[in-house]
């Protein structure tokens, strides 16, 4: 296939996911509101589960070729396929949340590790795309905030499960947490958006775009400059007898 048409497909992609995103975290917050404070009957949670589920199977499609566009490393090799294959465990133990199998803490640890996963994925990618200048600055710069607000928000909320209940540290200790992980979360989807608006543009055509060489021509460019000097003009004046 084509370069340009599987940019063009992976950035549907990543249009898809942040679409399920945006509705699923919709749901998370109607599951809160509506559901939650009268016990059920948790339709929200369930479309919650399912749309969370779908959108996990697409991401590991968009981690593997975005892993590959940001060259060869001894993270990537294992970061990649270990984020993806946990991704796949996510969709599962999210369907057999729904259907009863498994239980609700189960799940809900799986989910965790994912995200945690997923935060160090982007930190890891966000830095080799910034520095082989692959991504543009803001996509690179806005996925390194969010990688880094789920690495850090996350083991910070999980911290204030062990500090005395309903005290002023824990309340403090948990806000914090929540407050970096969920606005992660929050804007995630937008740079699956700024991702796929960059695939669509053709940003994966010539891995670090045009960028001069040392040549001072372009890396994407398909002829060079070249510098013509004009023939000597003879002299018609005469000869001397």
């Amino acid at each position: 296939m084509p370069s340009v048409m599987r940019d063009v497909r992976m950035a549907w992609l990543a249009f898809a996911v942040a679409a399920l995103g945006v509705v699923a975290s919709i749901l998370l917050l109607l599951l809160f509101a509506m559901e939650v404070p009268y016990n059920g009957p948790y339709l929200f949670g369930a479309g919650y589960e399912v749309l969370t589920a779908v959108a996990n199977v697409l991401t590991v499609a968009l981690v593997m070729n975005l892993s590959r566009r940001a060259g060869p490393s001894g993270g990537g090799r294992v970061l990649a396929p270990v984020l993806s294959v946990m991704l796949v465990v996510a969709a599962g133990s999210a369907i057999l949340l729904v259907t009863h199998v498994i239980g609700y803490v189960v799940s809900v640890t799986i989910s965790i590790v994912v995200l945690l996963l997923q935060g160090v994925w982007m930190i890891w990618l966000n830095g080799r795309m910034a520095n082989e200048h692959t991504f543009p600055r803001s996509v690179s710069t806005f996925g390194w905030l969010i990688g880094a607000g789920l690495v850090i928000g996350l083991p910070v909320a999980a911290l204030s499960l062990i500090l005395p209940p309903l005290t002023l540290i824990q309340l403090l200790v948990l806000g914090f947490g929540v407050f970096l992980a969920g606005g992660a979360l929050l804007v995630y989807s937008f740079w699956w958006v700024m991702v796929g608006v960059w695939l669509m543009r053709g940003g994966g055509a010539a891995k670090g775009g045009t960028r001069p060489n040392a040549r001072g021509t372009s890396n994407g460019s398909i002829t060079a400059r070249r510098t013509v000097t004009p023939a000597p003009v003879k002299s018609r004046g005469r000869r001397k007898a």
